[in-house]
């Protein structure tokens, strides 16, 4: 009994009646008996196929898919695919079927007169390369290793044994020469049909004449990405045999030499990648470019091929001397290769006219007189030039003295943006068909004044986050058809009105991750964004808001979507009302507790004509009897609050949990709340009348001994105000992962608590029992509560940031309890302790920002005196 899997209902290439049989990872060293004969595809990578038989697949005429990948096929007989005339997909990839004629016999393709599709890749090995091209003897008793489908993938970077010379048996040395690599091309000249080759690259091997016959072979992949490939110098007959070729990547291949005609002989070439050729060098690639001008080259891929250590690249006209002969040249990728300036002239001159994308990203550019000449580029439409997006490491001084040193002048401060240096003219000249240009993570350091921009520019969208931009004043001229602005991560602190005045076309705004807390809560007329008439995506996340004006969005009729998360929000009482277009809110991490009711009416209105998504996720949402009007309008209305995951209760005591069963919590509330509810109000109207009458009379009774004691008790309050920062009952609350309990319980206790008076909150030692409430189900609820106490009394929160507390989801609580404490309360609360060494990478890109927003400090593992830093983390925790 077969145990693949048959898949009746497939359809390849929508052909109705196709059969899949699935024998994938199963172990098997030889194919099933009873695989239906009118099977289709026949997927049997990962098992343990050695040898291919001849008429193996004879009995499945009706094949067209072939997938062979990922077994230990080391040899192939003439008849091994006969009576396959179907097949159109082959894939040997991931073999032992090293380039010989030994092991693809001359006729071996013969059958696959359809064959459209042929992998070869990674099917030579380094033992291949490095040994059988030296005089060494091949030892004929050695085999192959058993590898497991696993590590299969991997079998490239194995290296095996080398045999030593022999220079007595000339009989082995004629043995050795027989089977020196060469691509298969007498066995590969019979697939007439072919036009995608995957196959390794041999080191400095021309594709022989039995490639001239495969007329219609327009895609060839010889990369070392997914395969083997040292091809190292390409020569000018490299490719002399493949004219039909349209896309050929060369990618990851050790090239280090390129003749100059090597691409001459390929007149169809249209795609073309040589990236991540490190010791190939710019210089190396300008002088190739001359056979590039003999081809329809439309993309370029040359990114990475720069040596490591090498200084900063100027770009000259010399440079670019072929390169603007590249007239069918549309698209260029040059990353990664320490690009720093360009040659006065170089753009004007040495430019294809019809390049529209270009990508420079992870170069070194600055702001020079090239600026001048970006108008040159008529025909560019899309360019990046983003910098590097990682977490800072550590100083190192480096070990040994560079040969070459590249000197820049360090600034201590931000200059303007229109620096006489950038641009005399006080101008920028942008490309006048440029839609989207991108200068993220540049570390550009400057002040947003007055900015003027060529009005013959056509750009749309504009991508400038995570850079150092502190101040936006503006304003900025000639933009008036930017219709994206991404400027979040910026370190932004002072925005004025005047800079978003000359963005009438404005339709996506983000400038989250700023800290623009001030400006927002000082528009209470909405001055900021009026201008802004046309924007439907508004980000303002993450700016330590606090309180967001009702009129802060005034004049916005056109917007969409919203997002106000992580802004510590006690409240969202923000007028919508002429937002008729709104689809989406999103407020979640804040601390509101409830909408307000003319916002919760005009979401029910908006609900009834379309689709209409808030997201409170992670707020305090009060559960008690006064708010239970809100709780039912959440359960009732048609707008949309996505899972019922990560919505908070906070209830009366001031202890929260999760809100698992709405409709419940509001039938407990109602029996709770709704027995006396009318005799209440009656009695509530009496008290209040009589009390009013009695102190009105009390009042004008006392009233200047009442005047007196308003006065006493105001300068009292301020007194406390001054002293408050001496009435918390711990120095701080440490947020640890319970994996580094004996850390925290050990050494750093004892440096803070016993060597320096240092008062620690820590949740395994302090945490006070309570007595669960009747509404509560589950434990958290009592850990929730003392997080939130413990916060509060503590004058800081003390994060050791580890790899187990970024995986722990109560570390996460308590870091969100310590940020909506500051955000409330407006003082510094965290302190951030990098128990251990992690990349950006490896931290939410949350906490990553928290990190470099507050006070940070790393554990020196390597130092042998750590008094220094036990004094300045005690000095952190009781400032």
């Amino acid at each position: 009994m077969c145990s693949c899997k048959v898949d009746t209902e497939y359809s390849l290439e929508g052909e109705k009646g196709s059969l899949k049989v699935n024998c994938s990872h199963l172990g098997l060293d030889a194919l099933p008996e009873d695989i239906p004969p009118q099977t289709t595809y026949l997927v049997f990578d990962r098992n343990l196929l050695t040898h291919l038989q001849n008429y193996t697949f004879s009995y499945l005429k009706a094949l067209k898919c072939l997938n062979l990948s990922s077994n230990m096929i080391s040899s192939l007989e003439e008849e091994s695919f006969a009576d396959l005339t179907e097949l159109q997909y082959l894939q040997l990839d991931n073999n032992r079927l090293e380039f010989t004629s030994h092991t693809f016999p001359p006729l071996v393709f013969k059958p696959l007169s359809s064959l459209l599709f042929l992998s070869l890749h990674n099917n030579t090995h380094p033992v291949s390369i490095e040994n059988l091209h030296s005089p060494h003897v091949f030892d004929s008793s050695w085999s192959w290793p058993y590898l497991s489908p696993r590590s299969a993938g991997q079998r490239k970077d194995l290296m095996y044994r080398n045999v030593p010379e022999s220079k007595e048996d000339d009989s082995s040395n004629e043995t050795w020469k027989q089977l020196l690599l060469d691509y298969p091309d007498e066995a590969l000249s019979h697939l007439l049909n072919l036009r995608t080759l995957f196959i390794d690259g041999l080191t400095n091997t021309t594709f022989g004449p039995g490639f001239k016959k495969l007329y219609k072979l327009i895609k060839l992949v010889v990369s070392g990405e997914n395969g083997f490939c040292k091809i190292h110098s390409l020569t000018n007959k490299t490719f002399v045999n493949i004219p039909s070729l349209q896309d050929l990547d060369l990618s990851k291949c050790h090239i280090n030499t390129i003749e100059v005609d090597s691409f001459g002989s390929l007149p169809s070439l249209v795609n073309l990648s040589l990236s991540r050729n490190s010791q190939l060098g710019l210089n190396k690639l300008f002088d190739a470019l001359y056979g590039l001008t003999k081809t329809r080259l439309e993309v370029l891929s040359v990114s990475g091929i720069v040596p490591f250590g090498v200084p900063g690249q100027t770009i000259t006209k010399e440079n670019l001397r072929f390169f603007g002969n590249l007239t069918h040249l549309h698209t260029l990728s040059a990353r990664s290769n320490r690009i720093v300036n360009f040659e006065v002239g170089a753009l004007c001159d040495g430019v294809p006219p019809n390049l529209r994308i270009v990508y420079l990203d992870a170069n070194w550019l600055e702001f020079t007189y090239y600026v001048h000449e970006l108008d040159c580029l008529k025909g560019l439409e899309v360019l990046t030039v983003d910098g590097y997006d990682y977490l800072p490491q550590r100083l190192r001084i480096p070990d040994t003295k560079p040969a070459i040193t590249n000197t820049h002048r360090c600034q201590s401060t931000p200059p303007s943006l229109t620096d006489e240096r950038v641009n005399d003219e006080q101008e920028f000249l942008l490309p006048p068909n440029l839609k989207y240009l991108s200068l993220s993570n540049m570390g550009l350091f400057y002040i947003l004044e007055e900015i003027q921009i060529n009005s013959s520019n056509s750009l749309e969208c504009l991508e400038a986050k995570g850079n150092h931009l502190t101040s936006w004043y503006g304003p900025v001229r000639g933009l008036e058809h930017l219709t994206m602005l991404n400027m979040a991560e910026s370190k932004g602190s002072e925005v004025r009105p005047t800079f978003f005045e000359s963005f009438p076309s404005l339709k996506v705004l983000n400038i989250s991750g700023n800290e623009f807390r001030e400006a927002f809560r000082a528009d209470t007329e909405g001055k900021l964004l009026r201008r802004l008439s046309n924007l439907s995506i508004l980000d303002i996340s993450r700016n330590n808001i606090g309180e967001i004006p009702k009129q802060s969005f005034y004049n916005l009729e056109n917007l969409e979507e919203i997002y106000t998360s992580q802004n510590g929000l006690g409240s969202f009482d923000v007028s919508l009302i002429h937002m008729n277009k709104l689809k989406f809110l999103d407020v979640q991490q804040n601390l509101i507790n409830f909408f307000p009711e003319f916002l919760c009416n005009h979401l029910d209105r908006l609900a009834e004509s379309h689709n209409v998504s808030v997201n409170m996720k992670f707020n305090p949402i009060t559960c008690t009897c006064h708010n239970i009007n809100f709780l039912k309008w959440k359960r009732d209305s048609k707008v949309n609050f996505g899972t019922d995951d990560n919505y908070y209760c906070l209830y009366e005591d001031g202890s929260q949990g999760l809100m698992t069963d709405l409709p419940g919590t509001i039938t407990s509330l109602e029996q709770t709340c709704g027995g006396n509810v009318g005799a209440f109000f009656r009695l509530g109207a009496l008290l209040l009348s009589l009390m009013t009458s009695l102190a009105l009379a009390l009042a004008y009774r006392f009233r200047w001994k009442l005047r007196y004691l308003y006065y006493a008790t105001r300068l009292n309050f301020h007194r406390q105000r001054q002293s408050a920062d001496d009435e918390f009952d711990f120095d701080a609350f440490v947020s640890f992962s319970s994996e580094d309990n004996d850390f925290v319980m050990g050494e750093l206790r004892r440096r803070l608590e016993n060597d320096r008076d240092v008062t620690l909150c820590i949740h395994t030692r302090d945490f006070t029992p309570g007595k669960p409430r009747q509404v509560k189900k589950d434990y958290g609820q009592y850990i929730a509560t003392n997080v939130v106490d413990c916060v509060q009394r503590s004058r800081r929160t003390l994060v050791v940031v580890t790899r187990a507390l970024l995986e722990s989801d109560w570390c996460h609580y308590e870091l969100q309890m310590a940020l909506m404490e500051a955000s409330h309360t407006g003082r510094h609360v965290l302190v951030f302790l990098l128990y251990e060494h992690l990349s950006s990478n490896q931290i939410p890109r949350q906490v990553l920002y928290n990190i470099q927003a507050a006070t940070h400090i790393e554990f020196p593992h390597e130092e042998e005196d750590t008094s220094l830093f036990w004094n300045r983390l005690a000095l952190a925790l009781k400032a």
